[in-house]
């Protein structure tokens, strides 16, 4: 796999000389997506960017409703308009964006702000660096490369961004650049314990009732190196939850001790199955999730596959085996 690296100075260059901008992320958007997307409509504005348009095709999940700027995105239903920068956070290549994709024909510039690993990231202007640990660790050092000050608003979007995706400092991604990031994040005055009570402490009881499902369905493999569990259509009814609940489900079986590795498997229909995973230091999650086309990081990573649930269960869990005997 490849790293694209444009330095910082060209990509603050590149939104100063636009005008109007569009500032989009993937679909099914994360905390990192969601966070970063605002942090850095936020420093557009700090640099006194009026036309700045936030668009993703997925609703903004409810655990991040409350950040600040939430309410600006918008859907990428009806005619694309013309814009000077189309910028591309928490994701590299366009078909991650969904129906937001078509937008960037309109666009003079394309420019990448991500972290993830691709072997060909997209983008006039790329700023791709898999050493940072979130998206949202990037547009923090937008903010000093730009000389734009950090405000309450961006922090609490930003730290949000860094704190979901590396579960909290937990992951092996964390540096100490993302510790630093933080500092200068918690530096502006958010309310971490509030942040965090938010993101981490709480719990709808639709959710709450579905975790007890995945929970009772967990079953061990490879000597109990790995664990997984499922959620199907019907579970949702039955317990009130919603996709949104689904987030980091996969962590409480990957906390059984000696699990390297636990998936739940998501049936989104007849023939098509969402496979979630969270490992250990010990395991790359990457190799599983980008052999069936998916991506992430090696702590957490997922992928979509065109299969029924019993028929994905078994590829995957074929491919998690594999590894384990050194054969991925």
């Amino acid at each position: 796999m490849t790293t694209a690296r444009s330095d910082l100075a060209r990509v603050v260059e590149t939104l100063r000389n636009a005008e109007r901008l569009v500032v989009s992320t993937h679909v099914n958007p994360d905390g990192d997506a969601v966070g970063t997307a605002l942090g850095l409509a936020h420093l557009l504005h700090g640099m006194g960017k009026r036309d700045v348009v936030c668009m993703m095709q997925d609703p903004v999940p409810a655990l991040y409703a409350w950040l600040p700027g939430a309410d600006w995105f918008i859907s990428p239903a009806g005619d694309p308009v013309d814009c000077d920068c189309f910028v591309m956070v928490d994701a590299a290549t366009t078909p991650r964006l969904g129906d937001a994709a078509p937008w960037i024909a309109h666009a003079q510039t394309l420019l990448t702000i991500d972290h993830h690993l691709e072997d060909h990231p997209e983008g006039d202007i790329q700023f791709v660096d898999p050493t940072y640990a979130a998206a949202g660790e990037i547009v923090t050092e937008l903010f000093a490369t730009a000389d734009v000050p950090l405000t309450q608003a961006a922090a609490a979007c930003l730290y949000t961004a860094i704190v979901t995706d590396t579960g909290s400092f937990q992951y092996h991604s964390t540096r100490p650049r993302t510790h630093e990031m933080a500092a200068r994040l918690v530096a502006a005055g958010i309310d971490v314990a509030g942040i965090s009570s938010r993101l981490f402490d709480s719990m709808s009881p639709g959710k709450y009732r579905l975790l007890a499902r995945v929970m009772t369905r967990t079953r061990l493999i490879a000597d109990g190196r790995a664990a997984y569990s499922e959620v199907y259509p019907t579970d949702f009814d039955d317990t009130g939850a919603d996709g949104d609940d689904l987030n980091n489900l996969a962590n409480y079986a990957r906390a059984i001790e000696g699990v390297e590795v636990a998936m739940v498997f998501r049936s989104l229909g007849p023939a098509l199955t969402k496979v979630s995973l969270r490992a250990t230091p010990a395991f790359d999650a990457t190799r599983v999730a980008g052999f069936f086309g998916g991506g992430g990081h090696t702590g957490a990573a997922g992928a979509t596959l065109p299969l029924p649930l019993h028929q994905a269960k078994h590829v995957v869990l074929e491919r998690v085996k594999a590894c384990f005997d050194g054969a991925c």
